[in-house]
């Protein structure tokens, strides 16, 4: 099985910041994502795809090929935005 995820990271932030910021932002998700992938499907090939942050694709966020995998993927995204891990100088 092979999962391919690709990662939005001009859409994480509310308010405008730096593009260093909004990379590191995404790589962060990208890491914890690529854990609980793995814990679900110890046997996937991840390929996990962090686009520019100039680029609009989609309509944001993180995209997966098939619904269970997006499933994961927007409960990670979920739960990492509610705790407002990627905008300390937003949140906190």
């Amino acid at each position: 099985m092979q999962i391919q995820v690709t990662i939005y990271p001009s859409h994480f932030a509310q308010e405008p910041t730096s593009e260093t910021y909004l990379h590191d932002a995404a790589a962060s998700f990208a890491n914890e994502l690529s854990a609980t992938l793995k814990s679900k499907f110890p046997t996937a090939a991840i390929e996990i795809d962090i686009k520019p942050v100039s680029d609009d694709g989609m309509d944001g966020g993180c995209h997966c090929a098939d619904q269970p995998t997006q499933d994961d993927c927007q409960a990670v995204y979920d739960r990492i935005f509610n705790e407002g891990a990627f905008w300390p100088e937003i949140t906190g």
